[in-house]
């Protein structure tokens, strides 16, 4: 597994020309209409030729918007929170969400977590973003539509700071959180059996 998080950096000018040629026609690149998208575009670009050393991949997005690498087995993770972009690669499905710590998670949080969870957060802003983030990372891998954050993902502490997912009563995932500046992020991987 391969992470890398950094602060977007708003001179994108080298890698864009160095890979403008392979992104021209496509369709999610075309979409982008915010220099803010724009850029956090290329620096993700920047951010994967780093990660795999090499720049002859293709970032390609499903029709849902889940990024892949065109031709590679490898399965990618992407997060972008106010100036902070997130890159996680893998061999298997993965999952990261990065979030910046806000109150409005903790004001909405009724509407995204289960009882027990909300138990947990103790109306604590952090908590609160924690779950939020392993809720937003498991989604990434499963990308259903209609997809219920309260009723389909549910979050356990099974030991002090050891945490697990769980999907439908079937999918577990194992979720592991960091914190960087005001940042927290969280990767999802899939639990084995």
């Amino acid at each position: 597994m391969e992470i890398k998080i950094c602060k977007i950096n708003s001179n994108y000018e080298n890698i864009a020309k160095k890979h403008f040629s392979k992104y021209v026609d496509d369709p999610h690149f075309n979409s982008l209409k915010n220099k803010k998208r724009i850029c956090e575009f290329w620096n993700t670009i920047s951010i994967l030729e780093d990660l795999l050393q090499t720049e002859h991949f293709l970032l390609k997005h499903h029709e849902n918007g889940a990024p892949y690498l065109e031709n590679s087995s490898k399965h990618i993770s992407i997060s972008h929170s106010k100036n902070y972009i997130a890159v996680a690669i893998h061999q298997t499905a993965i999952g990261i969400d990065l979030e910046c710590e806000k109150e409005r998670t903790l004001r909405l949080s009724k509407f995204f977590l289960n009882e027990e969870e909300l138990r947990w957060i103790r109306n604590d802003d952090k908590r609160c973003t924690m779950m939020w983030c392993a809720k937003e990372a498991i989604y990434k891998i499963h990308q259903e539509s209609c997809f219920n954050f309260q009723t389909t993902i549910a979050i356990f502490e099974t030991e002090t700071n050891h945490f697990v997912g769980k999907v439908k009563e079937k999918d577990f995932y194992n979720l592991t959180f960091k914190n960087t500046d005001d940042y927290i992020f969280c990767i999802a991987t899939k639990k084995q059996s």
